[in-house]
């Protein structure tokens, strides 16, 4: 279910001579499921499952050039990709080919997100996006369930159980599938935690087991904040005391 209302603006000069189309709209919801809109099943995929996309292929969606509107929505359950998000609320504008999002809030995961960023296709073959987060006790185990990227880029992550907070910007191109190029990823933040725990990692297994302590397995971190960037489509950690 939704309730829009707002302004059209030019909407004849935009159908006759292709000129600049305005709109200001107001977006209200108790409840939206896209996966159903968008005829997805809904279900994340596990890197297993996944191949790497050719960043060669097809062509990105593309933000018209003659386009100027902002929208204001409210929606109290939007359901994307398998995930329930609750009470999300923000701006989105589309002006000159880019897609903004303005202090776009949420629930989900367990904790809360808050986003701004946009979506740049001026560069029609390399679209790019430049994104600002803030999440707050978000579960670890959800994200990694939920964004292949997490498990890319800190393999451990999967081995992880607790809740972690984090503010981190990031900009990089796309493939024409919208997946990161992450040769190009860059940016940087801060990870922080009360408490978290690691068991069954490879490494600490067999660290446990050439010195013969079988505690070091099964690690728990307490009150820890690193900070880390984006590095060559790695994430580099700078050291950090626990």
């Amino acid at each position: 279910d939704f309730k829009i209302n707002g302004t059209i603006d030019n909407y004849l000069g935009y159908f006759l001579r292709d000129e600049m189309l305005k709109g200001s709209f107001n977006f209200n919801s108790n409840q939206i499921d896209l996966d159903q809109i968008m005829g997805t099943s809904g279900t994340s995929t596990t890197s297993s499952e996944t191949t790497a996309p050719a960043e060669t292929s097809g062509d990105p969606l593309l933000i018209p050039d003659n386009v100027d509107f902002n929208l204001n929505a409210n929606i109290k359950t939007l359901k994307y990709s398998g995930i329930d998000l609750k009470n999300v609320q923000g701006n989105i504008k589309v002006k000159e080919e880019i897609a903004s999002l303005n202090d776009l809030t949420m629930n989900a995961m367990g904790g809360f997100i808050g986003l701004t960023g946009s979506y740049n296709t001026q560069n029609h073959d390399k679209p790019k996006i430049d994104i600002r987060y803030i999440l707050k006790e978000l579960d670890i185990a959800q994200l990694v369930n939920n964004f292949v990227s997490i498990e890319k880029l800190a393999p451990i992550a999967k081995y992880t159980q607790g809740k972690i907070s984090s503010t981190f910007s990031m900009n990089t191109f796309l493939t024409p599938s919208l997946e990161p190029i992450y040769s190009s990823l860059t940016g940087g933040g801060d990870l922080s935690t009360t408490k978290i725990t690691i068991s069954g990692f490879e490494p600490l297994k067999k660290i446990s087991q050439e010195l013969k302590m079988e505690k070091l397995a099964t690690q728990t971190i307490d009150n820890f904040k690193a900070k880390f960037k984006f590095e060559n489509g790695k994430v580099a950690l700078n050291p950090f005391d626990v």
